[in-house]
């Protein structure tokens, strides 16, 4: 028969990260401990909607306007040449924040 066993560990033997890590240590009235440790998800979508990788609002940026006379063929063809460079220089939406996620947990990782 395996008898559960736990070693009880002064605070000050235990290092800070760990430390850290434990949002609760608590004995149930039959004698059991219960650990609750703080919930790492939780922690990276509070990191990322306080660096505004997450945004709620959709931003439209159009102007519309109504002119007194027809665009001419020139015209035509240069706000579709724009609209084109500009849909190239597009980055995935999702690729962006991945990356500048990435770069904020480095940087609060580092020591």
């Amino acid at each position: 028969m395996l008898v559960p066993r736990v070693t009880i560990v002064p605070t000050e033997d235990v290092d800070k990260a760990t430390l850290d890590a434990i949002a609760e240590v608590s004995q149930q009235a039959n004698g059991a401990l219960r650990v609750k440790m703080h919930d790492k998800h939780a922690a990276l979508v509070s990191l990322g909607k306080h660096l505004g990788l997450f945004t709620d609002s959709v931003q439209i940026k159009a102007v519309y306007g109504i002119r007194d006379k027809p665009m001419t063929a020139e015209e035509w063809e240069e706000a579709i040449r724009e609209a084109g460079v500009m849909r190239a220089r597009a980055k995935p939406v999702g690729v962006v924040a991945r990356r500048s996620l990435d770069r904020a947990l480095s940087a609060v990782a580092r020591p």
